[in-house]
């Protein structure tokens, strides 16, 4: 048995130790790496010469494969790299590899074995000159690793925790420290574990270590609850190590205690933060009292509610997670935003709720759309009964505000929806309008408490100050711009920015920012994340690990860290549909769709009334070609949500990949009916009529789409859509034989909003080069687009090349001539994405222009025939010229059969085209005629 080690470096030892000779050559261990993390799955081997020998042609780089498997198998033994088909894969009988070990413990859940084999990052310090593909696959699986090991040595450490087992929490999170010496977190908890195994010393020492690394390295202060920690520590008397019982408290105690100065006050700017349950509660003298309530056991629990027979639900008529609707606080002030902060801010604390269950706005307004009521619509008491009396809900909670001089009352009532019985009501008085909060957090942790939730659970949340923000005028703006969202997200966008410029460290608005602006301008939304992500302290659980996937999967690519944090926060809130959907996505990223399959299915067991979740099984199914199952799912979601705009959206999109289009456009049209006042169904709707029109070949109509299309997303500042949109303009004046009025329309849009005005990121230049070469045939202007394109990845990114990069660059080769590199970088977008259903017909293109007319016809055959739900992105350019192109090459192939089929294609599909085209539907029948008569033998 041989065995490879990828963790810390890279080494092969056999039998009678280290390898050495030609096996270990860099190339050999690079293509040993490839192999021992790629599992059963294997690689095929165009993937590995295009990321270990790019420099080399087809033939050179298959050779030098070829030549590397050969030393390793004379190294090895024969069987130990294994070959089926075009695909490889390491013998894992005669090849231990500590990574797949590693994964394979991790999926086992045997942690300590995980992070045992875990001995420095993944091929740490190795490098290959000249393979940059590799360096980024590479870059890619030591994050994957590395996050993964995070998280068992955290799952671990808490686990040690629980048990009392401090000296043991103490090594994990040491580990971790210094696995990422930067993470104040992880020195925290180092911190805290060390305290409760009467350490104190070495946390204070390691606080001294951990602020000189950040103020050296990173030019960062110590963060304040670090710093708070360490100067307690040094206050304290000595002690000795405690029993587990005594270190379980304390740790508990010191992760859930205020920050405070050394005289005991509340540091500088926190008299006016809000939704704080424990400001009051955790003092010396009422931590004291609690503990000794909690000891003394059944009295106690009585006195605090939970003597019922289920501790889970406790003194309410409520089961464990029941769906409950709040509606939102009835005004009496003269401040209307008011009720809307106090509405949210108990939204927000009863969100951390393991028994409650918000119903969120998307459930909401589905519900009110039903009704024929605005999904907008102000959600009062009268309206949220109605609300839930119609979905089978129990319960509703309501609040007031009212103004009484100075002060603020707060009250809030639990309701049965259908009697409107009060089930419970509370009633708290805030002296003025920056106290509203704290009152909202008094009302909110009674209301919690008697609903069911545990006293424990309660005080384990993160200290609610830190959840949202010091500024009652943030929450106020925060508030008003969550009512907006589901119609307007340029007003959402100003309100978020409002609250974000009132208090700049208002993580959950910077987390929204990114959400509504990612659709509009991609940097605006990365460094909304990254912004949220830097902040994230400052949130609760649930939204912490949110924002984290959020900015792993779409700010740094970390797809296995993101992946890590959507499973954190599903362990514990599993009905958060968002972190379902984006874990979903990742794993079909990772080309895992049965994984992706079952998380919707449970997400659906769980909560089968959130449309998202629907949708996502929709498309995961149709991509595995499960096309019964499709068409089941696709007749819940029109029975669930009849009047939701998905619904017709999705219809369209089935129908269109089917190739009725009939069908596509009347569901397009319900769509507009139905939802016209939503710009953003509009757009989205334009657009793929807009398809249908070119596909068939209706120019003029499709022109007048188009231009509509741009108009809104002027409209709605989305000018990156803008040039984008602008391409069918000029493919519609390419297939009208006349490019100047495309030429125009792209420099008009161009000196309207300069591409220089955008943030870079944003900047659509791959886009606006590929409309230059391919319907404009300026390759010339192409090539400077993609220029700026290459100096903007090196100075913003520096990752590797996309499939977009690759795409945009073989387009313009194509038209330059250049057909073979043409198809290389065709074959590499294929290889990097290879949901990308364009590269198949453009591989055709090239393939028939290099005069290779078999390989030609395989690619167009393979682009007509396969199944892709959202095909209407492409085949307005593809469709008709693959029929055409078909039935001309089999009829130059001399195959009558195939060549009238797919002439008959092309004459069916534009048959009603525009009269501009009609001579290349003539041609394709006087075809058909020929093709026939000779077959007959006229």
């Amino acid at each position: 048995m041989y065995r490879l080690r990828l963790f810390g470096g890279v080494s092969l030892e056999g039998p009678s130790g280290p390898l050495s000779g030609r096996a270990v050559q860099k190339r050999q261990l690079a293509l040993l790496a490839l192999l021992g993390a790629g599992g059963e799955k294997g690689w095929s081997r165009d993937k590995l010469v295009g990321l270990l020998w790019p420099e080399s042609d087809e033939e050179g780089a298959r050779h030098r494969l070829s030549g590397s498997l050969y030393e390793l198998r004379r190294a090895l033994g024969e069987d130990a790299v294994l070959a089926s088909g075009e695909t490889l894969r390491l013998n894992h009988e005669m090849v231990w590899s500590d990574v797949r070990a590693f994964d394979e413990a991790i999926g086992r859940q045997e942690l300590e074995a995980a992070v045992n084999l875990y001995a420095g990052p993944f091929l740490d310090g190795f490098y290959v000159n000249g393979v940059r593909d590799f360096q980024a696959w590479t870059d890619a699986e030591r994050q994957r690793l590395g996050g993964l090991y995070e998280g068992a040595l955290e799952t671990l450490a808490t686990d040690a925790e629980a048990k009392g087992d401090f000296p043991d929490a103490v090594v994990c999170w040491q580990r971790l420290a210094a696995h990422d010496m930067y993470n104040s977190r992880f020195s925290l908890r180092l911190m805290q574990a060390m305290a409760a195994a009467g350490d104190p010393a070495n946390a204070i020492q390691h606080a001294k270590e951990h602020e000189r690394i950040l103020r050296d390295e990173l030019d960062m202060e110590l963060p304040p609850d670090v710093q708070a920690l360490a100067q307690r520590l040094r206050e304290e008397p000595p002690s000795t190590p405690k029993a587990p019982e005594e270190s379980h408290a304390a740790v508990q105690a010191l992760e859930s205690e205020p920050q405070e100065d050394a005289v005991g006050r509340r540091k500088a700017g926190g008299a006016h933060r809000f939704l704080n349950l424990r400001d009051d509660l955790l003092a010396g003298v009422v931590v004291a009292a609690i503990v000794s309530v909690i000891v003394s056991g059944y009295i106690a629990t009585r006195v605090l509610g939970f003597g019922s027979d289920d501790p889970a639900i406790a003194n309410s008529a409520l089961e464990a997670r029941e769906r409950i609707i709040l509606a939102e606080f009835e005004n009496q002030t003269g401040d209307s935003t008011l009720a809307l902060a106090a509405t949210e801010a108990l939204r927000i604390n009863l969100d951390q709720s393991y028994v409650v269950r918000i119903a969120q706005p998307d459930y909401v307004g589905g519900v009110l759309t039903r009704m024929e009521r605005e999904p907008t619509a102000r959600l009062d008491l009268a309206l949220a009964r109605e609300v839930a009396i119609r979905e089978g809900l129990k319960a509703v909670i309501a609040g007031e505000v009212i103004s009484t001089g100075s002060a603020v009352v707060l009250s809030v009532r639990l309701l049965a929806a259908d009697s409107g019985e009060v089930l419970l009501a509370y009633r708290e008085t805030a002296d003025d309008s920056t106290a509203i909060m704290t009152a909202v957090d008094r009302l909110s942790e009674q209301l919690r408490v008697e609903i069911g939730e545990s006293l424990k659970t309660v005080r384990s949340n993160p200290p609610l100050p830190q959840v949202t923000t010091s500024s009652l005028e943030a929450l106020q703006k925060y508030s008003q711009a969550l009512r907006s969202g589901l119609s307007d997200r340029l007003s959402t966008i100003a309100l978020l920015e409002e609250a974000i410029a009132l208090d700049s460290t208002f993580a959950m608005a910077w987390r929204k920012l990114g959400v509504y602006a990612w659709s509009f301008d991609s940097q605006r939304g990365r460094d909304a994340y990254t912004r949220a992500y830097q902040l994230r302290d400052h949130l609760t659980d649930r939204e912490r690990y949110l924002t984290e996937g959020t900015y792993y999967q779409r700010v740094t690519g970390e797809k296995e860290k993101a992946a890590v944090a959507y499973r954190r926060l599903l362990d514990r809130y599993p009905d958060v549909y968002e972190a379902r959907g984006n874990l979903g996505g990742l794993y079909t990223q990772l080309g895992d769709l049965a994984a992706a399959e079952r998380l919707y299915q449970r997400g659906i067991e769980l909560d089968s009334t959130l449309t998202g979740i629907w949708r996502y099984l929709f498309n995961v199914q149709y991509k595995q070609g499960k096309f019964d199952e499709v068409e089941e799912t696709f007749r819940h979601i029109e029975r669930l949500f009849p009047d939701y705009p998905s619904t017709p959206w999705l219809g369209a999109h089935l129908a269109y990949s089917r190739g009725d289009y009939v069908t596509a456009e009347e569901r397009l049209n319900e769509l507009i009916e139905k939802h016209g006042a939503i710009r953003t169904w509009i757009v989205s709707a334009g657009e793929v009529q807009g398809s249908l029109d070119l596909v068939q070949g209706r120019l003029r109509v499709a022109e007048a789409r188009a231009q509509r299309t741009r108009d809104a997303d002027s409209e709605n500042g989305a000018i990156r859509a803008y040039h984008v949109h602008t391409g069918p303009l000029a493919l519609i004046a390419h297939l009208r034989g006349d490019p100047e009025p495309g030429l125009r329309a792209v420099e008009a849009a161009l000196e309207r909003y300069p591409l220089e005005s955008m943030s870079p990121r944003s900047r659509p230049y791959l886009a606006v080069a590929r409309t230059y070469a391919l319907y404009l045939d300026r390759p010339d202007i192409a090539r400077g687009f993609l220029d700026d394109h290459e100096r903007e990845l090196d100075t913003l990114t520096q990752q590797r090349r996309s499939a977009d990069w690759h795409d945009a660059l073989g387009v313009v080769l194509l038209v330059e001539g250049r057909s073979q590199e043409a198809i290389e970088h065709f074959r590499t977008e294929y290889m990097i994405s290879a949901s990308r259903t364009g590269a198949p017909a453009f591989l055709a293109r090239a393939f028939d222009q290099a005069g290779q007319p078999d390989s030609a016809i395989a690619y167009f055959e393979h682009y007509v025939t396969t199944p892709v739900l959202y095909r209407a992105y492409g085949d307005h350019l593809h469709l008709p010229y693959a029929y055409e192109r078909l039935g001309q090459l089999y009829q130059e192939q001399g195959e009558p059969e195939a060549a009238i089929y797919w002439h008959q294609k092309f004459v069916d599909l534009w048959e009603d085209a525009d009269p501009e085209l009609q001579p290349r539907v003539e041609a394709a029948r006087e075809s058909i005629a020929a093709l026939t008569a000779a077959s007959s033998g006229r």
